[in-house]
Formats: structure tokens, C-alpha cells, sequence
């Protein structure tokens, strides 16, 4: 049988405990996590979804704003000398 997280092939004995082991392993999964990707873009270069992480992270409440503009505009009000 192959492990579902690395592919190896492994005896049907053996596969439950190395999917177990292989599991716990951050190195089969490598997710770049948003704020390490990325770091230096600029607030106005970001998406709705990442201004809304934005928004979410600082308590920013943007309410129902669907717009990427409107919610900017909340995000900059908020934020002490618009950083």
C-alpha cells in the first residue's frame, strides 16, 4: 500500500503505523503560511480574502463591506497614521 502523505510503499502490516508517523511530520506538508509568503506586499496589493485576515488580525470590524476599496478604506481609518 502507498502512504498517503509521502507515497512510499509500504506491506499492509507496516502502513498503519508509518501513515501514523509520517503523519506527525511537518516535513510532508510544507504550507507556506500567508504572513511568511507574503511579508513585504503592500497592504494595497492584497486580496479581499488577505485584507480580511488583516481586518480579523487587528479587530478591525469591516461589518458586511464586500468591496476590496471599502474595505481597505476601513483597514486604513483604523489603523493609527494609516500603516
Amino acid at each position: 500500500m502507498k502512504c498517503q502523505h509521502c507515497d512510499e510503499t509500504f506491506s499492509d502490516s507496516v502502513i498503519p503505523y508509518h501513515e501514523e508517523r509520517c503523519e506527525q511530520n511537518p516535513a510532508n506538508f510544507p504550507v507556506e503560511r500567508e504572513e511568511e509568503k507574503d511579508i513585504d506586499k503592500k497592504i494595497e496589493d492584497m486580496t479581499i480574502p488577505e485584507l480580511k485576515v488583516v481586518a480579523e488580525k487587528n479587530n478591525i470590524d469591516i461589518g458586511g463591506l464586500a468591496k476590496k476599496d471599502e474595505i481597505l478604506a476601513a483597514i486604513l481609518a483604523a489603523k493609527p497614521n494609516g500603516d
